[in-house]
């Protein structure tokens, strides 16, 4: 009631208000729970171009200041002309009649002793109730960030990241963001960060897939793309949608549709959908919404197997996977790490099995029973898992089979589901890396192995120990409980 009260317009298509999304919804709640001088979790909105992201990102910071829930707002962006223009809005937004009249202090400029407005330019806002914004963009921060002597107690991040970032920026940009920022903040700071996830290995994409060892305690929504189970097809040199669901009504197929003949569908997808171009992944077929799936108790009577990656110096990886009896294949645990000895490896992945889950096979990557290193005897990892009592069988190590393998689990259309799905939150590292995984430049039908390819390894080891067939929607699943 108080953002349509206040903010309709801006919350409004072709004169009617648009109701909320639930992760629009998760936000305000989110922002409607901070208090002055107490911290809150940071919160990650991963939403698509055209969701509001700095529409709501923008008026939360309004709502903050207006409350009296905070005093001093840092908004970043990537550029500097990003932040002067997100900056430029808020007072917009500060200024608008209906708002003046609820607020007017919040309303109104901070004027100086002689009547002239006290910061109130493009890149600052300071209004007569004591609330401060200031605008920063990292390509200026890069070169030395100078704030004021007050510490922000909030900090808005809103687009930083580019498409044509290279690592060698997004290395450089965290760094300004983990060594000058947010350290710059007050003891009980909040930070509200707000991107489309136009690069998988960005700051938003870090923060998305959990490899962000910063704000660690965050709040994450999504990624939510613009049309879950988004499909398509190409007519008369056009594209045109033939399926998907809506995740918010303001953004709709039919605007959908606009933006694709408008942008194109590559930019559609890295823009809306969160999808990075497949040009160069070994699998591009992966699809959250297809691969990955609602956590379920896995039945008792499915045969259950394990399959290790071995690493020391690089990650091991160890995955589990049920296969059910209409023929698909679940993978519902991992466990992943480095710097692990070959025993405590086995030890780790024996307490991780329940002492009543039986397993049907146990296979082990075929490195596992080499006993000579450089010359020498040495005890061979398999031999060391087998005296802690966990004995493995050798998988294949036919690597384009293996692939070829993955390929036929992950296919799926309108009409077949895939063979592999994933249990949501069972596999984090498999599902992390697997669509990103590139091909290798010197032999385009394998994955490049200097890529993180651990978890990948483990699943074509898993798969090829696994008979499974493409799913019948008819065979037997009404006869089990689980929700899908």
């Amino acid at each position: 009631m108080w953002l349509r009260t206040l903010f309709g317009r801006y919350l409004s298509r072709a004169g009617q208000f648009v109701p909320f999304a639930a992760h629009h919804e998760d936000l305000w709640s989110w922002l409607w729970s901070i208090e002055l001088e107490q911290r809150t979790v940071p919160f990650v909105a991963v939403w698509p171009r055209g969701g509001g992201k700095s529409t709501n990102a923008e008026l939360g910071c309004v709502a903050l200041g207006a409350r009296g829930r905070r005093r001093y707002a840092l908004y970043v962006s990537a550029t500097q002309a990003q932040a002067d223009d997100h900056v430029q809005t808020i007072g917009g937004q500060l200024e608008s009649a209906a708002f003046a009249e609820v607020y007017p202090d919040a309303a109104a400029r901070l004027l100086g002793k002689y009547g002239s407005a006290r910061g109130w330019r493009r890149d600052r806002l300071r209004t007569a109730s004591g609330f401060t914004i200031d605008a920063l963009g990292l390509d200026a921060a890069v070169r030395g960030v100078k704030l004021d002597e007050a510490r922000p107690d909030l900090i808005l991040f809103d687009d930083l990241d580019r498409s044509d970032d290279s690592p060698q920026t997004i290395s450089k940009k965290i760094d300004v963001l983990t060594r000058e920022l947010l350290p710059a903040g007050s003891v009980d700071c909040v930070v509200l960060g707000v991107q489309n996830l136009i690069r998988s290995d960005g700051i938003f994409g870090q923060l998305a897939d959990g490899t962000a060892d910063w704000l660690s305690d965050r709040q994450l929504s999504g990624p939510v793309p613009a049309l879950h189970e988004f499909r398509y097809e190409q007519r008369g040199g056009k594209t045109w949608i033939t399926g998907g669901t809506p995740s918010w009504s303001g953004q709709d197929v039919a605007v959908c549709q606009a933006r694709i003949n408008d942008l194109g569908l590559r930019s559609f997808l890295a823009e809306c959908q969160h999808e990075e171009s497949a040009e160069g992944r070994a699998f591009p077929e992966w699809s959250n919404d297809a691969h990955v799936c609602d956590p379920f108790d896995i039945p008792s009577e499915w045969l259950r197997f394990r399959a290790v990656d071995y690493g020391y110096g690089v990650p091991f990886c160890c995955l589990w996977g049920a296969r059910a009896p209409w023929g698909q294949v679940f993978i519902y645990r991992e466990l992943y790490g480095a710097g692990i000895v070959d025993s405590d490896q086995a030890v780790q992945i024996l307490a991780a099995t329940p002492r009543r889950e039986r397993i049907h096979d146990s296979v082990g990557d075929p490195s596992m029973w080499t006993r000579t290193h450089n010359g020498r005897p040495v005890l061979a990892p398999s031999d060391a898992y087998a005296e802690v009592g966990l004995v493995l069988g050798k998988a294949s190590n036919e690597r384009l089979a293996g692939k070829a393998r993955v390929h036929e689990a992950l296919y799926f259309d309108d009409d077949v589901q895939p063979m592999l799905q994933v249990l949501r939150g069972a596999a984090p590292n498999l599902v992390r890396t697997l669509p990103k995984l590139p091909t290798d430049p010197h032999d385009p039908e394998d994955v490049d192995t200097t890529a993180e390819d651990h978890a990948y390894d483990a699943l074509r080891y898993l798969l090829a120990t696994i008979e499974f067939t493409w799913p019948s929607r008819e065979l037997g699943r009404s006869t089990y409980s689980f929700s899908r």
